[in-house]
């Protein structure tokens, strides 16, 4: 499907303005510039209701001016207006239903299995990809052949609309095995891609996992080549009171731990990245430990705290 036209697209809601409603990517010619074809790209937004937010998140996907993308949304059967909003933005979309699923993770790897693209992933319904960050992430791929993901730093949105970069700007860079083996977390997953094979083959999304799926998934693509962060942001995460990520501390820590221990055992007997086990289960209980207290589960920090102090004693 090639992405429409800002003139193609529903007018926005009065008093919306500037990206992604009344401004557009630049349209891409059909061919890249070395004469090949665009990859088709693979996008799917698992959504439960997101009213507030989801129109929002469509238009920065389908204003994209990409000549080739698929775009699935997967919704758990909503009750607020998400579903009108869905039929809205029927006419651009590769596939789309409404139905009770086992959860975020259900309902990305039945967008998986709809999909064709040479590259995936999944654009959750209140986050916003920045203009031209498709075609960015895609060509990302001619400058590193050899990644099984390319990731994109993000842009801060808050609730009073002020938005902010994450960190200071820096070069493409390759994600060194250390950063991620030791703390447990595969990078930035929203705003890249990953190459759809790869994910097959690694066994799609683990969906016993509601929170940090994505840094297992990318831990497990990491073992078998290298990832990379490319220069400049590609999309703008929504920090708001209640999102998942905040709601559901306590299972982010248990994931968290656990996926330390699936991805270690994955490794190889000989695979030199074993030597990070240990300093990982150190950061992981400290990391719990500063989280647990900043969100007041004190009872339940305590003894992560204790963990964090004995491993530093043992080998």
């Amino acid at each position: 499907m090639k992405t429409p036209s800002l003139k193609e697209l529903p007018p926005p809601p009065n008093g919306r303005q500037g990206w992604p409603w009344t401004e557009e990517s630049p349209t891409l010619p059909p061919l890249r510039p070395n004469g090949s074809p665009w990859p088709r790209v693979s996008l799917v937004t698992p959504c439960f209701n997101s009213g507030a937010f989801l129109e929002e998140s469509i238009r920065s996907v389908l204003l994209q001016g990409y000549p080739h993308l698929e775009y699935l949304i997967m919704d758990a059967a909503s009750t607020d207006n998400s579903l009108d909003i869905i039929k809205k933005y029927a006419p651009w979309l590769t596939h789309w239903e409404s139905k009770p699923d086992r959860g975020q993770s259900h309902a990305i790897n039945k967008g998986l299995a709809k999909s064709s693209g040479v590259y995936f992933n999944w654009h959750n319904a209140d986050d916003l990809l920045l203009p031209g960050s498709l075609a960015q992430t895609v060509m990302g791929f001619d400058q590193f052949p050899d990644a099984v993901y390319l990731a994109r730093y993000r842009m801060l949105l808050d609730e009073s609309g002020a938005c902010k970069p994450k960190r200071t700007e820096m070069p493409a860079r390759r994600i060194e095995d250390r950063d991620m083996f030791v703390v447990i977390s595969g990078g930035s997953q929203p705003g890249g891609l990953m190459r759809r094979e790869n994910i097959i083959a690694a066994g799609g999304i683990d969906e016993e996992l509601d929170c940090c799926m994505d840094e297992d998934l990318q831990l497990r693509l990491l073992i078998d080549g290298p990832a990379y962060f490319l220069e400049g942001p590609g999309f703008i995460f929504r920090v708001r009171a209640g999102q998942k990520s905040e709601a559901l501390t306590l299972v982010r820590v248990r994931e968290k731990l656990r996926i330390a221990d699936k991805v270690y055992n994955r490794l190889p007997k000989d695979d030199p990245r074993h030597i990070y086990r240990a300093p990982s289960r150190r950061f992981i209980h400290k990391w719990a430990t500063s989280l647990l207290w900043r969100k007041h589960y004190y009872r339940q920090a305590i003894p992560h705290a204790l963990w964090s102090i004995i491993l530093r004693f043992l080998p």
